[in-house]
């Protein structure tokens, strides 16, 4: 019989909780379960207290102020200082917790470090690619670091918890240990899909992609294909999204000849995803071909569905199947910014088409992707590491 001393998970994330939907969730379900979780977390920019409590979760915030995706000396030092303190803390509260959650490859070292230590059971949550990830921006020598520390340590922690097959199937070729499948759906609950007016009384139609604007996510594709169509229909565009720095300048000169149909809307809590979502008539989902491409199940293609939106996607990761699986929406090549206009000719000129692609991707959500059936899944998850605690 487990008792709520070993139903205890600690969690180490090298950014705030508040900021994390997907660490927020997968708290929340193993809370409702019967266990007790608490964070403690790097805020680079010191926006939350030291002491927090959020979604009755317990966190500690390590306030160091830092950048994201640099690999400055001066970042460098701080993160040899978060984790060194994180250590510490992780030590402090040895008898609080039966099993080590770290969120990322950042905070891989110090929680396998503390696991050891301290005789925890310890589980390493890869949502990403890394060293794939850092490929895009970072010198091949932190590649290769990142590439060589993920290698060590899978092959010495007690569990990988990742996001699709093709994530399960890429740690499967560098190390035996269990891997398990959660799959980042979305919650029914929050996005919950609302019958849209007839097409004759909402006009202008909105083309919109939700999520970070960066590299390798086919904003330039994006940007031509709506401004070909614009000149045909009565369409406008919506970025919901941190727009990258190195994007930035780009994008604003890409969109002047249109500037009066775009509408730019920068990083928004999550809880307020879902109240654009309705606004969107057709969402966008591309990628490129480099970094994480060939690995994602893209979280906005499961929101369109469950939201009812039809979806132009790029044709990576587990994209194809899903789409065809579902017929909700069009699959193009990645970087073919000819075959995104023709897809969204054909969805503008087809409302009928868009109503049914867009039933039938929710009509999947309910079934099959959605966070209240995928969430049992972490819980059991949990309950057989439970077993293996160190004596």
């Amino acid at each position: 019989m487990t008792t709520m001393k070993n139903k205890s998970i600690i969690s180490l994330a090298s950014c705030p909780f508040r900021q994390q939907p997907v660490l927020r969730k997968e708290a929340a379900t193993l809370t409702k379960a019967g266990w007790r979780v608490s964070v403690i977390a790097w805020d680079r920019r010191t926006l939350y207290p030291a002491s927090d409590t959020v979604d009755a979760v317990a966190v500690e915030n390590i306030l160091i102020r830092g950048s994201y995706g640099t690999g400055s000396l001066s970042m460098i030092v701080k993160t040899l200082m978060f984790w060194c303190i994180a250590v510490v803390r992780l030590i402090k509260k040895r008898n609080t917790f039966s099993i080590l959650h770290c969120q990322d490859l950042s905070t891989l070292l110090p929680a396998y470090f503390a696991s050891r230590l301290l005789r925890k059971v310890i589980v390493f949550d890869a949502h990403d690619p890394y060293p794939e990830m850092l490929a895009l921006t970072q010198p091949r020598l932190m590649v290769s670091l990142a590439a060589y520390i993920e290698k060590f340590f899978c092959r010495r922690v007690d569990a990988i918890l990742t996001v699709n097959r093709l994530m399960k199937e890429r740690f499967e070729k560098i190390t035996a240990r269990p891997i398990y499948i959660v799959y980042n759906y979305p919650e029914l609950k929050v996005f919950k899909a609302e019958a849209k007016p007839a097409e004759s009384d909402r006009r202008p139609l909105t083309i919109g992609r939700i999520g970070t604007l960066a590299e390798n996510l086919g904003i330039e594709e994006t940007i031509a294909a709506f401004i070909a169509v614009a000149e045909d229909f009565d369409v406008r565009l919506l970025f919901v999204g941190r727009l990258a720095d190195t994007l930035r300048d780009k994008v604003l000169r890409l969109i002047e000849p249109v500037r009066d149909r775009v509408q730019l809307v920068a990083d928004i809590p999550y809880f307020q995803v879902p109240a654009f979502y309705r606004q969107v008539d057709i969402s966008m989902a591309l990628y490129g071909e480099q970094g994480i491409s060939p690995y994602v199940s893209p979280m906005k293609l499961f929101e369109s569905m469950a939201m009812a939106v039809p979806v132009i996607a790029s044709e990576v990761g587990e994209v194809r199947s899903v789409m065809e699986k579902s017929d909700c929406g069009v699959v193009v090549g990645c970087g073919d910014a000819s075959a995104v206009e023709h897809a969204l000719r054909r969805l503008l000129r087809d409302p009928a088409l868009r109503r049914r692609m867009g039933e039938n991707g929710l009509a999947r959500a309910r079934a099959e992707y959605n966070w209240e059936m995928e969430g049992k899944k972490l819980i059991g998850m949990y309950e057989e590491l439970l077993t293996r605690q160190r004596p």
